[in-house]
């Protein structure tokens, strides 16, 4: 609970010169506290409370070490990284002989009571106790110390005296420490408070962990003085010298450099001569021959080169090349990359920057650290190449460190004291996204602040607790690359593999250290490219390169401007807009995945001057604007305003526009940009208006990156491409990337109105995924209800199955029960065989008959079977009805097809209702309908939830028509009926 700010100022407050953060098991928190020491004048000293194997039990105890130097420094780091990755047993740890190859630089201190050495003493084995102290003192000498803490806890006071007598009798010195848990005396209870919330306990429960005393706060020297008890006041105040004596020994500290690492092969001469190498290959490749362009290019690779990025440029070429070869799918980035004509011909990106004018300088200029942002199919595969090549122990992930939010503190301290989950959403419903403090969102909410006086004691608490962290996860694709990482930073490792390392500083420690973080990320469309074109070729036997299809093929854009638009990467929510821009080209496309964003352009200005009202530009402009209606939509259109209007580089132009927070009140640069124009033939007027454009744009969030717009369009047509060309595979794969049964619901039901076939599962051929199979889609088995893994392996090793009564001759009862072999009939599973899935379930329990059946000629009851039987069947296992729906006669349309406030009506069956209460205390709910389109939300207000037929209208199972208006993904109820 201790943050590191509060930690730091208080000893500063108290006088104190020097301060020691040992953290159990990590090392994470280490820069962070370098930088607030030195800010306040206190000496840090570095180091960790390891989990050590206790000699006596086996068992994980604690030891302290401490660098002397940056040597020890290493060496804990080192140790750290064995605990995690070797040594790894319920907590991280390290051992005796581990501790002594890298004992180099360290002091070390017997730590608390949670230590071999205490452990001997509270057993009474004093000479265990002895030869153990005896053990360190002959490896590590006078950096060797025997601890004592001030506490409560009658254990430690016993503890405490006869740890002092030892070391007087062994001639070791004793130091007093501080074990701090939480800053202030105050904070006792609110830390108490934060164990239950760890432990998942709650405050009424006697019985929950919690520690035995309430002195664990950062005490001055007249406190730790008078806490101790039993033992000689010189014998404390020697101890507390001790620890001046151990801050002068300690001077580690974490270094600032430059971490950028060297490509792994340089057989074939420098970085840079690799790089241009690579430059001129990809000009052959792409068969480019303009001087221009070539000219553009030698300059982007002396400013990467000059700035020692050619290596950083070489990292990613290989990289995301080898994945490409490796049949990974790789996106064409985020971000400002595709501005590079460098990564464009080293295969980086594959837009070319100069049919679309983006700029270099957008991404790159002298002093500029470059940032490619790849997206990958497969991101874990990346990894491993890169480990592959640079060693496994020299590449790691990035930690991120998630931290209490006002409204996550508010729910999980109001839980522990065990109000109802009722007031819980009441409460946290009044706490606004946009409030990074409680306090703020108080002074926004009335009623929340009569919560707060409502329950002073928790409320006191979450303010408190706020912003303390959580816990800890993995950064989306952040990567490091550095020989020796286990040497320079704090290692840890993934669970699940102790070989993923993650490298304990996040992202913003290890900028400001001058580490270099390659971005691996992953997009959820991709897989879904990915197993769609290995559908492809598992059925046509053709490879698909998306790189050379025709990105202007008319039939593509066709599909588009009919609102087709489901599946589409950035525009299947964006079906009403894309309709209205009818988009015709891939420029457009660029345009509108700008103009979908918030914030970003004119829409209404945009589609005005789209639909013919006339507009003029100067004509300098008309190349790089006409393409958005003569409106500045990109931050590149600017940038070529100072160039080509006012003669400015780009990169200044970069420098002191884009970036430029006060650009309104920067009168010298504004006029520095009009004499610019005027000194190129501009008019004054003229440039004025364009200046003041440039400021809109600047100011109001108008422009957006326009090679990230680009990029994410080359995604948004690959699938669309995929789409309209290859229909079956693109569907099976959009729906094998689906877990919401509701958008299975809605995409089976647009292909069906495609007169795309959806069959049943197939015993034979279905799995994991939905697959194509004789022109038709063939649900996946695995999402059978009672279907888990096991039976679906099992079922995988009987294929071929040629029969029913094969299915059930040759199954293992264990993998596949009785109950699953029914829901796999009314599934649909075994319609390959006989349709009559009726049959099949009086075959299967017939042949489940027990010997006494048979002997009493036991037969089943067979009941009245029909198509509605089948498709309740099917809703049943399914969760959805899949070969008829009952509502496909009544001819409703997707509530996707309508704009937001427009009336609508909805068919479907009410599955599920929710009754509360609104501000006004009057009743209402939020009825949820399973339609056509799969489950919507239908929000019912009280002045119509009061209404008997109403609330006899929506009765769970009923099948209604309502009607309303839309409102996002729900339905405002005004009327309906039953069907």
């Amino acid at each position: 609970m201790g943050k590191i700010k509060e930690l730091v100022q208080t000893a500063k407050e108290l006088g104190q010169t020097a301060l020691g953060l040992t953290d159990h098991g990590t090392t994470s928190g280490l820069w962070t506290f370098q930088k607030e020491c030195r800010a306040n004048g206190i000496k840090p000293i570095l180091g960790s409370e390891f989990y050590y194997v206790r000699e006596n039990d086996g068992e994980n105890g604690h030891i302290i070490l401490l660098a002397k130097n940056n040597k020890g420094l290493e060496n804990i780091f080192k140790l750290q990284d064995y605990a995690y990755v070797q040594n790894f047993s319920r907590k991280p740890r390290i051992d005796w002989e581990t501790l002594l190859l890298h004992k180099e630089g360290l002091v070390v201190s017997s730590a608390c009571l949670g230590s071999t050495f205490a452990q001997y003493i509270l057993n009474n084995d004093i000479d265990s106790a002895m030869e153990w102290a005896r053990k360190f003192q002959a490896e590590f000498g006078s950096d060797f110390y025997i601890e004592i803490m001030p506490n409560e806890i009658l254990e430690q006071v016993n503890y405490n005296q006869i740890a002092v007598r030892i070391a007087n009798q062994l001639s070791i010195k004793v130091v007093a420490t501080n074990d701090v848990h939480y800053v202030y005396e105050q904070d006792a209870f609110h830390h108490e408070v934060l164990l239950a919330m760890q432990t998942n306990s709650k405050m009424s429960d006697e019985k929950r962990w919690k520690f035995d005393t309430t002195d664990f706060w950062l005490k001055s020297y007249d406190e730790m003085v008078n806490t101790f008890h039993g033992i000689p006041k010189s014998e404390i105040v020697s101890a507390l010298s001790n620890t001046a004596e151990i801050a002068d020994k300690c001077n580690a500290e974490i270094v600032v450099g430059n971490y950028l690492p060297s490509f792994y092969d340089l057989s074939k001469g420098t970085e840079r001569e690799i790089l241009v190498q690579k430059t001129k290959e990809g000009l052959i490749k792409r068969g480019i021959t303009d001087k221009q362009f070539i000219k553009e290019v030698q300059n982007e690779i002396d400013v990467i080169d000059r700035n020692g990025y050619s290596g950083y440029f070489c990292i990613v070429e290989d990289y995301v090349n080898s994945a490409r070869k490796n049949g990974i799918i790789v996106g064409d980035g985020r971000g400002s990359g595709a501005g590079s004509k460098v990564a464009y011909l080293t295969g980086i990106t594959t837009i070319n920057p100069a049919k679309y004018d983006l700029l270099f300088e957008r991404f790159m200029a002298d002093g500029r650290q470059p940032d490619f942002d790849v997206d990958f199919s497969n991101q874990d595969a990346v990894f491993k190449d890169l480990q592959s090549k640079y060693g496994v122990d020299n590449v790691a992930r990035v930690i991120a460190f998630g931290t209490m939010t006002p409204r996550s503190v508010t729910r999980k301290i109001m839980s522990t004291f065990d109000h109802p989950t009722s007031e819980l959403n009441a409460i946290s419903k009044l706490i606004p996204d946009s409030a990074k403090t409680i306090k703020e969102a108080l002074e926004e909410s009335a009623e929340l602040r009569a919560y707060s006086k409502k329950y002073s004691l928790e409320f006191q608490i979450i303010e408190r607790l706020e912003g303390t962290i959580s816990h800890e996860s993995q950064h989306a694709g952040g990567v490091i690359v550095y020989p020796g990482l286990s040497s320079i930073l704090p290692i840890k490792t993934r669970a699940d593999d102790r070989n993923k390392r993650i490298v304990g500083f996040d992202k913003y420690m290890l900028e400001e250290l001058g580490h270099y973080k390659f971005d691996i990320l992953g997009l959820e469309t991709l897989p879904v490219i990915k197993r769609c074109l290995d559908s492809v070729y598992e059925s046509t036997n053709e490879r698909i390169d998306l790189e050379y299809i025709d990105y202007e093929d008319p039939s593509v854009y066709d599909m588009l401007c009919s609102g087709q638009v489901s599946g589409v990467f950035q525009l299947s929510n964006q079906q009403a807009k894309i309709v209205e821009q009818q988009p015709r080209n891939f420029k457009d496309l660029i345009a509108i995945n700008a103009l979908i964003r918030p914030g970003t352009g004119d829409w209404h200005a945009y589609m005005a001057r789209r639909k013919g009202e006339p507009w003029n530009l100067l004509d300098r402009r008309m190349p790089y604007l006409r393409e958005t209606e003569g409106l500045i939509t990109y931050q590149e259109q600017f940038l070529l305003d100072a160039k080509i209007l006012a003669g400015w580089d780009i990169a200044y132009a970069d420098k002191n526009i884009r970036k430029n927070k006060d650009i309104r009140n920067d009168e010298g640069l504004r006029q520095k940009f009009i004499q610019g124009c005027i000194d190129n033939g501009v008019r004054d007027t003229d440039a004025k208006q364009v200046w003041s454009e440039i400021e809109n744009a600047v100011t109001g969030g108008y422009s957006f990156n326009k090679s990230h717009s680009a990029s994410y369009a080359v995604i948004s047509f690959h699938t669309a491409w995929l789409k309209r060309h290859y229909p079956l595979h693109f569907y099976a794969s959009l729906m094998s990337s689906e877990s919401d049964q509701s958008k299975i619901s809605e995409l089976i039901a647009e292909c069906k109105s495609l007169g795309i076939k959806i069959l049943p599962p197939d015993i034979n051929n279905s799995g994991e995924y939905f697959t194509v199979h004789n022109d038709a889609i063939n649900y996946r088995i695995s999402t059978i209800k009672h279907v888990g893994d096991s039976a679906v392996e099992h079922i995988k090793k009987l294929r071929p199955i040629t029969s029913f009564q094969d299915f059930l001759d040759r199954r293992e009862k264990k993998h596949i029960r009785q109950n699953v072999v029914i829901n796999l009939i009314k599934a649909g599973c075994f319609d390959v065989f006989d349709t009559n899935r009726d049959a099949l379930i009086w075959q299967t329990e017939m042949a489940n008959r027990t010997s006494k059946q048979v002997k009493d000629g036991f037969t089943c009851e067979r009941a009245e079977y029909s198509e509605e039987i089948k498709a309740e069947w099917e809703y049943e296992v399914l969760g959805m009805y899949l070969s008829v729906h009952p509502l496909e006669r009544f001819g409703f349309k997707s509530l996707s097809t309508f704009s937001d406030g427009q009336p609508c009506i909805q068919g479907g069956k009410v599955y599920d209702i929710k009754v509360f209460q609104d501000k006004n205390k009057n009743n209402m709910a939020f009825i949820w309908l399973n339609t056509l389109f799969g489950n919507v939300k239908a929000i019912v207000f009280s002045s119509s939830w009061k209404n008997e037929g109403v609330r006899n209208l929506f009765q769970l199972g009923k099948t209604i028509l309502i009607r309303g208006k839309k409102s996002g993904d729900s339905i405002i109820f005004d009327s309906g009926e039953e069907l």
